[in-house]
C-alpha cells in the first residue's frame, strides 16, 4: 500500500498494487474515521460472513472519495493536494486500485483500459466538480 499524504499529512489518497492487497485473511486500509471505507478479504473456502444489515446513520461527508479498479490496460492518475499543487503521478495497471480522498485528481488513459468507479452519491452534476 502506498500512502499519499500533503505537507500536512492530510490523506489525498491510497494505491494498492497488486501483489500486496491480500497479503492479510481481512485487512481495513482506512482509518476508522474515514470517510470512505476499504478493506480486502482472502478468505478460507467455508469462512461465513454472518448475515448483516447497515442501520441507517446520518453523516457528514465533506466530500466526495473514490475508488477507481482497474480491471486490464493502464492509467496514470495524478494526485494533487487542497491548493491544487501536484504532489505525484501513479501508474496504475491491471488488478490495481486506487483510492481518492482529498485534494484532486486527474486520469491520462495510457492503454485501453477497463475500470470500474466507485463513489458515494448522490451526484450533483453543478455542485459537485471543479475543473482545473
Amino acid at each position: 500500500m502506498i500512502k499519499i499524504q500533503d505537507d500536512d499529512n492530510c490523506l489525498l489518497g491510497i494505491i494498492l498494487k497488486k501483489d500486496k492487497i491480500f497479503d492479510k485473511e481481512k485487512h481495513f486500509f482506512t482509518d476508522d474515521n474515514a470517510e470512505m471505507q476499504i478493506a480486502s478479504f482472502d478468505l478460507s473456502k467455508n469462512t461465513v460472513i454472518q448475515n448483516h444489515i447497515h442501520l441507517d446513520q446520518n453523516r457528514n461527508i465533506r466530500t466526495t472519495s473514490e475508488v477507481i479498479i482497474v480491471f486490464d490496460g493502464l492509467i496514470e492518475v495524478s494526485i494533487y493536494d487542497k491548493n491544487l499543487n501536484l504532489i505525484t503521478i501513479e501508474t496504475i495497471s491491471a488488478g490495481e486500485v486506487v483510492v481518492l480522498f482529498e485534494g484532486g485528481h486527474g486520469i491520462n488513459v495510457l492503454e485501453d483500459t477497463k475500470f470500474i468507479e466507485v463513489k458515494q452519491g448522490p451526484y450533483l452534476m453543478d455542485k459537485d466538480k471543479k475543473r482545473f
